[in-house]
């Protein structure tokens, strides 16, 4: 007999042990629940075997019926856990006697069998006597615990005929929300617009929209998304005045992700100075994050002239956070159509923070405001010091008008310089100590005659 096989059955008397050692318990409803629960972790056939024997013949002496189904429901977890034939039937046994108690006791003894088919993955079963709870709010808080496990494991098969079933607040908002979170991800837009239109609760109809909206601004740009995008829009707007929900700021984002722009436009034209500002700012940021070049260039030649410089602005304070090699179309764009200060010193700085400062100055020579070029300047001169690269550093110092900017920045410049120069000083006296060194080697070679 080889090591593992010897381990093996050493490991099988002791899964009999532990079965032994079950049934020292005396109560036989605390050593059913004992074995049961043991059961799903034996390995042993014949401890299994044995567990199972031992469980129905402790089952057998339980006198109280309320602990007897329970006992019976552990068992049928156990068996199911094993992948055995009669999981089934054990559950079923457990629901018969279950059915013959009154409403008050029966509903508790349900949830839980309920909750265990649940846990077992056993969706349809647990379906089938989740309609059996007479209490309404119970049976629509496990429905709604039924339809969030199909979600998470993506079957929708069932979940319309529960929605169908659960009736009770907060649960039938609850239940819908989510499945209109589930749709809408799974790119059906019909039905998530049945059921948004079907919620009644204002609380869960705002959630909803806000769904829609969250799920639109983020950009799900596919045709079947388009194809829906106005219907989606038409069903937030009406719900919107019906729950007063203020949506105004909202839908020239949505329009403007998937590039409808006259339609932004038309929206953000309507607002008033504040709603304004916030729903420009979103929509700058909505488009930029697309980072479709074409369609944010399209964005930025279409915008009105009146909201073009704070736009730009938006639009590069998004590129300094992201800066990339790609901007540089939208960049040069901005540049060529602006003459603000404040645009051309972000544009100076993200040239900078590319590693093209000569970009930089050139564009900061183009600033105005005597304040902002110099601290266009600054950044770039900052960015060479950086690099060690003083003598450029200098060159764009000397630029510098502001003196208050130009004083700072020396006095981070003086220390850096003197300790540059003292490193570069050593560096050539070790040179010419090393050059010296190997030229006197020249004297212990003798020439050749």
């Amino acid at each position: 007999m080889d090591t593992v096989t010897t381990q093996e059955g050493g490991m099988g008397e002791r899964f009999l042990e532990v079965v032994d050692l079950g049934l020292l318990i005396r109560d036989p409803y605390l050593r059913t629940i004992a074995l049961a629960k043991a059961l799903p972790y034996i390995t042993d056939k014949e401890a299994v075997k044995k567990a199972i024997r031992e469980a129905f013949n402790s089952l057998e002496l339980i006198s109280d019926p309320i602990e007897h189904i329970k006992a019976l429901i552990q068992l049928g977890y156990a068996f199911g856990k094993l992948n055995l034939k009669f999981t089934k039937k054990t559950f079923n046994n457990a629901i018969s006697l279950i059915m013959e108690f009154p409403e008050d006791i029966r509903d508790p003894l349900l949830v839980e069998a309920v909750k265990n088919l649940i846990r077992l993955g056993e969706l349809d079963e647990a379906i089938i006597h989740a309609s059996k709870i007479s209490n309404s709010r119970i049976k629509s808080e496990v429905m709604t615990t039924i339809i969030r496990k199909y979600i998470s494991i993506g079957k929708t098969r069932r979940i319309y005929y529960i929605l169908e079933q659960i009736r009770d607040e907060p649960y039938y908002s609850v239940s819908r929300v989510e499945t209109i979170n589930y749709l809408l991800e799974s790119k059906n837009y019909p039905t998530a617009i049945k059921l948004t239109k079907e919620l009644k609760n204002p609380f869960w109809v705002k959630e909803a929209i806000k769904s829609i909206i969250k799920h639109l601004v983020r950009g799900e740009t596919s045709e079947e998304a388009r194809k829906y995008l106005n219907t989606l829009v038409e069903t937030v707007e009406y719900l919107s005045k019906v729950y007063n929900v203020d949506v105004r700021t909202d839908l020239p984002v949505i329009f403007a992700r998937y590039g409808y722009f006259d339609k932004a436009i038309e929206l953000l034209l309507s607002l008033k100075k504040e709603e304004l500002v916030t729903a420009l700012k979103n929509t700058t940021r909505a488009v930029m994050k697309t980072e479709n070049i074409k369609l944010i260039l399209k964005f930025l030649e279409e915008i009105p002239a009146k909201f073009r410089e704070f736009v730009f602005k938006e639009a590069m304070n998004y590129i300094l956070d992201n800066p990339k090699v790609e901007h540089a179309y939208i960049v040069k764009y901005i540049q060529e159509n602006t003459d603000n200060s404040k645009i051309l010193a972000k544009i100076t700085g993200y040239y900078t923070k590319l590693g093209y400062p000569e970009f930089g100055v050139q564009i900061a020579e183009r600033i105005t405001d005597r304040y902002e070029k110099s601290l266009a300047l600054g950044s770039i001169a900052i960015y060479l010091l950086k690099k060690n690269n003083l003598s450029k550093a200098l060159d764009v110092l000397y630029l510098i008008e502001d003196r208050e900017i130009l004083d700072w920045i020396l006095s981070e410049t003086v220390p850096k310089i003197s300790r540059y120069y003292r490193e570069r000083m050593l560096e050539i006296r070790f040179d010419n100590k090393i050059s010296k060194e190997l030229n006197s080697l020249n004297d212990v070679i003798i020439p050749k005659e």
